[in-house]
């Protein structure tokens, strides 16, 4: 009898294959495939960051931080975010972008640096929160506060401008020249900040965004350098924005020798404008100063002052003399002629708002400029960079505190009182005798000395309790906002343009978190700046949003603390004031409406080396003024409060002392001296660091030195731009003060006829 079959399993057939070989293996190997797709799918978002210009920061100063974004995958809403990598979790600034499929995306946003040597950290994320990319040890090129930055637009790489190769110096303290990018170039003002100055190829002018030229505009006004080289008449008269801002009409190309008038411009003193030097100052001493060490340069101030000054030592280049180089024909609109051969200006330099326009009448991207040799140091001395700086026994002065400690001396909180040191001491030997022969005494007249592992902790106790009740006393108070708002009106077609800055203090009852907003075109928010190496300060959490327009932030401000923050802002409308300043023999005619809705208490006018005071001027009122030439006080005066006010930043941070250190009066002369103190000419006083430092586009002497008079009037208890708190403190104070720049005009009794 056969054996009877085994009947076939009840296995579908996709389970198993006529082969024998089971198919799980080959399912387990699809999922794994499937699994994988997810980074393949993060592998489609090209993510690029792009620090400073051409790599570039300026310690102190805003600078773009410029993001690239590619996506190839599925679309999605992002959020960008930047900052130290030390403080990414609790300083960090970023936006919303949305991402479509298949869609590329630039955008950039104003970032502050605040330290040298930083390392930066960018992310990108998701909705969920769920990092898409992200990028690490990030570290641009650091360039010191004081070291100008020369931005370029070329019209072809080669002709990139350049400067002097400085020999025995470290990178940061060495002038920089950075490419711009025209598809990465900011639409925000406030971007440029790092910037000295900014040379444009008139090929190149149609190559920018509106957007981008209403920002360079913007910059140039608020006080920067426009350098523009006419390629061809064409290029210049073909872009309207152009066409109306040279201070010359081009007209035609002839070719001309130079004879020799490049190389007699370099050696002379006459300049576009020259910086603010931030450098060392010989001491007046006959002995020759010793070797000083700045940094990771050691360097030596020269006896004579002369040596500082590398231009007089330039050699000249014959065959650039004599050569022959096609130069623009052009007619004089305005302004001064810097460079010229015969009656045909090579330099014209005039004028625009705060800032100067620079027009160069020939190409310096071709031949024989470009081969000329001493061409670095022509770019050096038209961006107006201090012969000193040049030198090779250069010495950069000492850093002294940032203007940011002046307005927090002015603003902190008057309700934290501080313990005299003295008080201290003797709590300390009230404390050290009690718990030692007091104790001993009491202990012993009772008989139990053993009872001593009860009365020390209670001896502790009680001292403790005492110190926080002296703490409490002493810094203990309500919620408090102070405010000051310092704005820069500038001259527009239609109206004025503002520029401000607004310094806010909060004073905390407690450890909470505060909400801060600004709706303006253009605003940023930063911590306070801390002196370089003093880790003064904590500047607590700061997370900054960029929405389409304005910012909004959050911010953690420790108990009985008063926390600086300072916002940049832009703005534009009716003009706040107006006049007419009139030179008449030694006399100064002053003439101003105020066509606010601002009373300004207190009103100071500089010009030349002397500062008036003007009184009051009520809303919708004029007034007249004659001044005489030896009246009012001179800056030189007024400079001699920076040790006293240095003293008051110094004293700031200390939790023991008098109660009015670490505080300066809330008047009218902390904004003076913050805008005039580049002004100072006391070598000790550098040399002790007692000098403030100052961002470039806050300090005012470039215009007294072109002969213009600013006008400081303080509003109290009075503000132009909305406030920044979204909440409702107990205690507030809200100060401002505008600062206007005038032409001074010349009496018609004395023009010449």
């Amino acid at each position: 009898m056969k054996p009877r079959r085994r009947p076939p399993t009840a296995t579908p057939g996709w389970r198993r294959h006529r082969t024998g070989i089971s198919p799980r293996p080959i399912i387990l190997l699809l999922l794994l495939f499937a699994a994988g797709l997810i980074p393949t799918l993060q592998a489609e978002i090209q993510f690029d960051v792009f620090l400073g210009f051409d790599d570039k920061v300026r310690e102190g100063h805003w600078f773009p931080a410029s993001f690239e974004i590619h996506n190839d995958g599925p679309a999605f809403t992002g959020t960008v975010s930047v900052g130290p990598e030390s403080t990414f979790d609790t300083q960090r600034r970023g936006f919303s972008i949305e991402l479509p499929s298949g869609t590329r995306k630039r955008v950039s946003i104003p970032v502050f640096s605040a330290n040298r040597y930083t390392r930066w950290h960018a992310r990108l994320q998701d909705a969920s929160g769920k990092t898409v990319a992200e990028k690490s040890n990030l570290q641009p090129r650091d360039i010191a506060a004081a070291i100008p930055i020369l931005g370029a637009i070329p019209r072809s790489f080669g002709g990139l401008p350049t400067l002097p190769d400085l020999k025995d110096r470290g990178p940061e303290f060495l002038p920089a020249v950075a490419r711009l990018q025209v598809d990465l170039l900011p639409s925000n003002p406030i971007s440029y900040e790092s910037l000295t100055a900014i040379y444009l190829n008139s090929e190149k002018a149609t190559d920018l965004k509106p957007d981008q030229v209403d920002a360079v505009l913007t910059w140039l006004n608020l006080g920067g350098h426009l350098i523009v080289a006419i390629e061809q008449p064409t290029d210049a008269n073909a872009v309207p924005w152009l066409r109306g801002l040279l201070p010359l009409i081009p007209d035609s190309t002839e070719a001309r020798h130079l004879e020799g008038s490049f190389e007699r411009w370099l050696v002379s003193g006459r300049r576009v404008l020259q910086l603010p030097s931030l450098l060392k100052r010989p001491a007046p001493t006959s002995r020759r100063p010793s070797p000083q060490r700045t940094g990771k340069v050691t360097v030596q101030t020269p006896a004579n002052a002369s040596d500082l000054d590398p231009f007089t030592k330039i050699q000249p280049q014959n065959n650039f003399n004599n050569a022959e180089m096609p130069v623009i024909t052009s007619h004089i609109r305005d302004g001064e002629t810097i460079l010229g051969l015969g009656n045909l200006p090579l330099i014209q330099s005039a004028p625009r708002g705060r800032g100067t326009i620079t027009a160069l009448a020939f190409s310096p991207e071709r031949e024989p400029f470009r081969s000329w040799k001493n061409r670095p140091w022509f770019w050096a001395k038209l961006i107006g960079t201090p012969p000193e700086l040049l030198a090779d026994t250069a010495s950069i002065r000492n850093v002294g505190p940032a203007i940011d400690g002046l307005f927090g001396a002015m603003l902190d909180s008057r309700q934290v009182r501080k313990l005299p040191v003295k008080a201290l001491l003797l709590l300390l030997v009230v404390y050290v005798a009690v718990i030692g022969p007091f104790d001993q005494w009491v202990l012993k007249r009772m008989g139990k000395p053993m009872w001593t592992w009860v009365t020390f902790p209670a001896y502790v106790v009680l001292f403790s309790s005492l110190i926080y009740f002296i703490g409490y006393r002493l810094r203990a108070g309500e919620l408090e906002w102070n405010e000051i708002q310092v704005v820069d009106q500038l001259p527009r077609p239609d109206g004025a343009a503002f520029r401000g800055r607004t310094w806010a203090s909060i004073y905390s009852p407690a450890n909470a978190r505060y909400h801060l907003a600004s709706d303006q075109p253009f605003a940023t928010l930063r911590a306070e700046l801390q002196p370089p190496g003093t880790g003064q300060g904590d500047p607590g959490r700061l997370i900054l949003r960029h929405p389409p327009h304005g910012i909004d932030a959050d911010v953690s401000v420790p108990v009985w603390v008063s926390q600086l923050y300072c916002s940049d802002w832009l703005d534009s409308g009716p003009a706040l004031v107006s006049g007419v300043i009139e030179v008449r023999a030694d006399e100064l005619h002053v003439a101003l409406t105020n066509s606010s809705s601002l009373t300004f208490e207190e009103m100071s006018l500089a010009q030349g080396t002397r500062i008036f005071a003007l009184g009051a001027l009520e809303p919708g009122r004029k007034v007249e003024l004659t001044l005489k030439s030896g009246e009012g006080r001179s800056i030189d005066e007024l400079l001699n409060g920076i040790p006293p006010a240095i003293d008051a930043v110094n004293q700031r941070r200390h939790a023991f002392g008098s109660d009015g250190s670490g505080q300066f009066p809330r008047d009218l002369n902390g904004v003076l001296l913050a805008s005039l103190s580049e002004r100072t000419t006391d070598p000790a006083q550098e040399q002790r660091g007692e000098t403030f430092t100052v961002p470039s586009s806050f300090d005012l002497n470039p215009l007294l030195q072109r002969g213009e008079a600013v006008l400081f009037a303080r509003a109290p208890n009075q503000t132009l731009a909305p406030a920044l708190n979204r909440f409702t403190p107990v205690r507030i104070q809200r100060d401002t003060v505008v600062r206007v720049a005038f032409p001074v005009l010349k009496s018609k009794e004395l023009t010449p006829r």
